[in-house]
């Protein structure tokens, strides 16, 4: 007897790729994710120090968050010496512990810290998106 099909055989599914452009400020980090629309908050570039840094440049998993504070919300998987860097709702870096703050529009103030406004609406724009898909962050 001879099975066919794809019995065995690994399958891979095609996700998204979204692409976050940087730039660092004194007070924090900001970007853009252009396919979205949207402006991405974060803390400034500290080591990767968990709770007070950014996330590193690279590509990363998002998938729902399983436990925790944000359940449900996007999480980024696979951050090197982290966890729980999730997308959330904020509009400024003191918001933030490592996270990653979606906004309509965005500024930066006279000492160098940005800030995002419209998180709501920008979050529903991420949270939209069928999970998985990639994050690709990049300087």
């Amino acid at each position: 007897m001879e099975l066919r099909g794809c019995i065995g055989r690994a399958t891979s599914i095609a996700v998204k790729r979204l692409v976050l452009d940087r730039v660092y400020y004194a007070g924090g980090t900001l970007g853009r994710i252009s396919e979205l629309g949207i402006w991405i908050l974060e803390l400034p570039w500290r080591n990767n120090e968990a709770y007070v840094s950014c996330v590193p440049t690279g590509i990363y998993l998002v998938n729902p968050d399983e436990e925790g504070k944000y359940t449900g919300h996007p999480e980024l998987k696979n951050v090197y010496g982290r966890t729980e860097n999730v997308i959330h709702v904020a509009n400024r870096v003191t918001e933030l512990e490592g996270c990653l703050a979606p906004g309509l529009t965005a500024r930066i103030d006279e000492h160098e810290v940005p800030s995002v406004q419209y998180s709501a609406k920008a979050f529903a724009r991420v949270k939209a998106l069928e999970m998985p898909f990639e994050l690709h962050i990049r300087d």
